[in-house]
């Protein structure tokens, strides 16, 4: 009896946490703020009901993208879990935790989701970009990730191949999307209208954090071999691989690759090689390119004990890798923000 008593008193609190909104649009079921999880109708109750389904479905990407509009990640996180659970065989809102875990300096969690993106309908160029820096990023970088890395450095080297683009500079047109499939059924229909509106929904909210028009999704302010090679030099520089190394330097070089994009791989790969006279040289040569002082600290501290030559204090930056994708990150934001942004595809679909 009293089993039964307290299981009713825990269902009728956790049905009080669902509530409507303002602007909330179905009226059959509500959004459990503290646990969206738990307020997702059962496949009954969604075929039973499906535009509510459907209405349920929006009001949970409408209060995913105010949390974002807040920076909350960890709530924008809470119902992106639970809009991928109810749209488990599309990429977006495991794109969407990707960035959310990414935001929350969890590159295990990001890598993890963009992992999964990867493998779903409508995956982007972009997921597989975020799945190779964030799987960069984590504490253990085993086998079974080595391999994961390179089969979506393939996947994406296949699309920019498939893609051709003029080198960076160069005068390009601007594609026009593909238009999307047409739904095959009642539940695929309603997938697909969630996901434009989520798509919708994320960028409006970015330009109202911004406060700039976006431009349309498909372009890119990078040009696509060359962020290739860069993922490469990064994968590289956490293997410590010098022959990696070297291929994606060249790689970088016949692309005509700015110096503040080699840089980073360069004095990875002196450092790697020991040549302490060129190590030495691109380390002065960092003062020149504007890298802040604490980074060409951590890169001396770095190079000196590599090199062997004691050092009193050593950087817990735990080796090159992590100092080249810290100073590789920097040199590309930096980059980025002193040219116009050419047409390239970070939204195009990459068959998984």
């Amino acid at each position: 009896m009293f089993r039964r008593s307290a299981s009713a008193i825990a269902l009728c609190f956790t049905v009080g946490l669902a509530h409507a909104e303002e602007g909330d649009i179905s009226k059959k079921f509500q959004v459990d703020d503290a646990d969206p999880l738990a307020s997702i109708p059962s496949d009954a109750e969604r075929d039973k009901n499906p535009i509510e389904y459907a209405h349920f479905l929006q009001d949970v990407i409408a209060r995913a993208e105010r949390a974002l509009e807040k920076k909350d990640y960890a709530t924008a996180a809470k119902y992106h879990e639970a809009l991928a659970k109810m749209v488990p065989d599309r990429a977006v809102s495991f794109s969407r935790l990707c960035v959310d875990y990414g935001r929350l300096d969890q590159p295990d969690k990001a890598a993890l989701n963009c992992g999964k993106a990867i493998q779903l309908g409508g995956a982007k160029v972009i997921d597989h970009i975020r799945f190779v820096n964030f799987s960069l990023q984590k504490a253990e970088f085993t086998a079974e990730d080595t391999k994961a890395v390179d089969a979506s450095l393939a996947h994406l080297r296949a699309y920019a191949a498939a893609n051709p683009q003029p080198l960076p500079g160069a005068l390009e047109q601007e594609a026009k999307p593909a238009a999307p499939p047409k739904p095959k059924s009642k539940e695929e229909a309603i997938q697909q209208f969630a996901e434009r509106r989520q798509q919708r929904l994320m960028k409006e909210a970015e330009e109202k954090r911004t406060g700039k028009q976006q431009v349309a999704t498909h372009l890119n302010p990078m040009h696509l071999p060359t962020e290739i090679e860069t993922l490469g030099c990064k994968l590289a520089s956490r293997l410590k691989d010098l022959d990696r190394l070297a291929q994606c330097i060249s790689g970088l070089r016949k692309y005509k690759a700015t110096e503040a994009q080699t840089y980073p791989f360069e004095w990875a790969y002196a450092v790697l090689k020991k040549d302490s006279r060129r190590a030495e040289a691109l380390l002065a040569r960092g003062k020149a390119l504007g890298i802040p002082q604490e980074t060409l600290a951590a890169m001396e501290s770095e190079q000196q004990g590599t090199l062997g030559i004691p050092v009193w204090v050593r950087w817990a930056l735990g080796g090159v890798a992590f100092v080249v994708v810290g100073l590789a990150g920097f040199l590309a934001l930096r980059h980025l923000a002193r040219r116009r942004p050419p047409a390239s595809p970070p939204s195009a679909p990459v068959e998984a």
